[in-house]
């Protein structure tokens, strides 16, 4: 009989946890519960071959999967308006060119998040609805440099809405990139309802990517519609944030809503 698969998530505290159990009347005689060989479903088995870390046992002996939602390096951080990178500064230690992506060979994002965004290109071009990279992993002193532009233009108020201050950037984690197909749509709302929008609106979980900014969801994110902006979480949190309709990180996290930094 196959295990049951549930979820568990901590509020405030910036985790969750997934957990396996034997259903309740499946274990054998002739060993304890806990000493009961459990084959996990293969999201899990992804999540912890994306952090081997997360994997620890419970007491029972139960397999669990913890989520890092603040640590700079995790694959799951979540960086806010209210939680920003720790440290500023962070740089990943695995950055790589985003071979096989055009626009990609210029960029860079930590391995496999790259390597996810190879798959899902290769994927989408496949279905007729192609895209390339306009930029990914952007540096702190990149980030300030862009914000400070962006703020000279639009006025800090309105720049606060479209970019994010240094350090509290999710394309300083690696895991991130903005995409486009024709210049027209280039970081515009409209790439959301063109043909490679509406792919990656309906796959990009398949490969382990969300839509970080969704439409309607600015005093959640405190950020305006982004369809361009994608960012990799690993397919077990993607996939399920797809399948139970939660839009954003925050909201699968339980981390507060940043409409604003006060």
């Amino acid at each position: 009989m196959p295990p049951a698969f549930a979820a568990l998530f901590l509020g405030r505290a910036g985790v969750a946890a997934l957990s396996l159990a034997l259903l309740a009347g499946c274990a054998s005689d002739s060993a304890p519960p806990e000493r009961q060989a459990i084959v996990p479903p293969e999201p899990l088995v992804d999540a912890v071959r994306a952090d081997p870390s997360a994997a620890i046992p419970s007491e029972s002996g139960d397999l669990i999967v913890v989520y890092d939602t603040t640590r700079a390096s995790s694959l799951t951080v979540v960086v806010t308006k209210h939680q920003p990178l720790d440290p500023v500064s962070y740089e990943p230690a695995d950055l790589v060119a985003v071979s096989g992506v055009p626009g990609g060979g210029d960029q860079q994002m930590r391995t496999e998040a790259a390597a996810a965004m190879t798959r899902m290109y290769e994927a989408a071009t496949a279905a007729g609805a192609t895209f390339r990279i306009l930029t990914a992993y952007r540096s702190y002193g990149f980030q300030q440099g862009l914000y400070g532009s962006d703020a000279r233009v639009w006025g800090t108020a309105e720049a606060d809405r479209r970019v994010a201050r240094p350090g509290y950037s999710e394309h300083q984690t690696g895991l991130t990139a903005d995409i486009n197909d024709v210049p027209a749509n280039k970081l515009k709302q409209t790439f959301g309802a063109s043909a490679a929008g509406t792919w990656v609106r309906e796959h990009a979980h398949e490969y382990g990517f969300i839509v970080s900014y969704p439409e309607g969801y600015e005093a959640v994110t405190g950020y305006v519609y982004e369809p361009w902006h994608i960012r990799y979480v690993g397919v077990a949190v993607a996939t399920d944030m797809h399948d139970t309709g939660v839009r954003t990180l925050q909201e699968y996290f339980d981390v507060e809503a940043s409409p604003s930094y006060e």
